[in-house]
């Protein structure tokens, strides 16, 4: 299985890039600092499961692939940024 551990959405020129969202390990960020830890213990990469215009989820990942779950990062329009989609 193919899978990743960093990911950067960026937008701009070839001479000037700007960070829209990224996943480092086991940090999500987005153009405001963090927008969400997930575990380190059982996180062991992720996958992209389906991307939209203006949202992705991702699988998260275990060594052993028998722990799976999805985050979705979706943009807000109203805030001009990507954020992880919280459940009420």
């Amino acid at each position: 299985m193919i899978f990743f551990t960093h990911l950067y959405i960026v937008s701009g020129s070839t001479c000037k890039k700007d960070t829209l969202y990224s996943i480092e390990g086991h940090i999500f960020k987005n153009k405001n600092g963090i927008d969400v830890e997930v575990s380190k213990e059982n996180t062991d990469g992720y996958k992209v499961a389906l991307k939209k215009d203006d949202y992705i989820v991702f699988l998260i990942l275990s060594a052993d692939e028998k722990n799976v779950s999805d985050i979705t990062v979706k943009w807000n329009y109203s805030k001009g940024l990507f954020e992880v989609l919280k459940t009420p």
